[in-house]
């Protein structure tokens, strides 16, 4: 585990104030920061979603604010620009830091991707482009990526596909199963990085309900803060609107799911 990802949730980041991105940013820094230097040994590198509040980057987050080492910059989202457009605003996003950006292409909830010619022009043109959150479900676009950019690193925007993004060329995973267990993303991660096969596919085989229902059952974040909850790790599982607890029937699913691999006393 070397980053941790701040305000980038999908769907809950466009609903969070300045004022509190900044102080999450600040806090967690200096909470997370010590807990990755005793369980991990890694250097933590935060990343801060910026999304769609694109002006707002431009006035505020210089490169002195509030301690992010990166920004994670989605696809520009509702109004479907064409892929000049996507190219001319994550460009202009990239001239106005010095930090580094890490692309999210997520076509499911963007409506749109950042294309394979456009991130090569992009990562051409912007020395601070070299990573791409890649989750549009599709190993080949990896291969295309990395065919276009040799110098990219990819990293998976999804934990059920850890295995085969490996595979085609990724690096890692953006992950969201490991706010919940990032030991055991973690483990997943190295074996398929190392080239150990078998190994990777038992893990994945013995952790695939954290790797896909417990992730994704009502969404995320909806359904990894009803695990984390469930599990004691957070006080409550409340969300922010549009968004609403999981329901009933899904709570009593996740409690059995955890139960099944006993990442929850019965």
């Amino acid at each position: 585990m070397r980053g941790l990802s701040f305000s980038s949730r999908q769907k809950a980041s466009a609903f969070l104030d300045p004022d509190r991105d900044e102080a999450q940013i600040t806090g967690g820094r200096d909470q997370q920061q010590n807990r990755a230097a005793a369980l991990f040994l890694f250097r933590f590198h935060l990343f801060h979603h910026i999304g769609r509040r694109f002006h707002f980057f431009l006035r505020h987050f210089d490169d002195h604010i509030a301690g992010a080492d990166a920004f994670l910059q989605v696809a520009p989202y509702y109004n479907k620009p064409s892929q000049e457009g996507v190219f001319q605003h994550l460009k202009k996003i990239a001239e106005s830091t010095g930090k580094p950006i890490m692309l999210y292409s997520i076509p499911g909830r963007c409506g749109i991707d950042i294309a394979v010619d456009t991130v090569k022009r992009l990562a051409e043109e912007c020395p601070n482009i070299r990573t791409i959150k890649e989750a549009g479900g599709d190993a080949g676009r990896v291969r295309a990526l990395l065919q276009a950019c040799p110098e990219l690193t990819v990293l998976s925007g999804d934990d059920g596909l850890i295995p085969a993004f490996v595979e085609a060329g990724a690096k890692g995973v953006v992950s969201v199963a490991s706010n919940f267990a990032p030991e055991i993303i973690k483990t997943i991660t190295t074996a398929c990085l190392e080239g150990n096969t078998k190994e990777s596919a038992d893990l994945v085989e013995k952790w695939k309900p954290l790797l896909t229902d417990l992730v994704f059952m009502d969404g995320n974040p909806v359904t990894i803060k009803e695990v984390m909850y469930q599990a004691g790790r957070l006080p409550s599982p409340r969300v922010r609107l549009p968004l609403v607890r999981t329901g009933t029937e899904n709570q009593t699913r996740i409690r059995e799911l955890l139960q099944s691999i006993n990442l929850l006393s019965a």
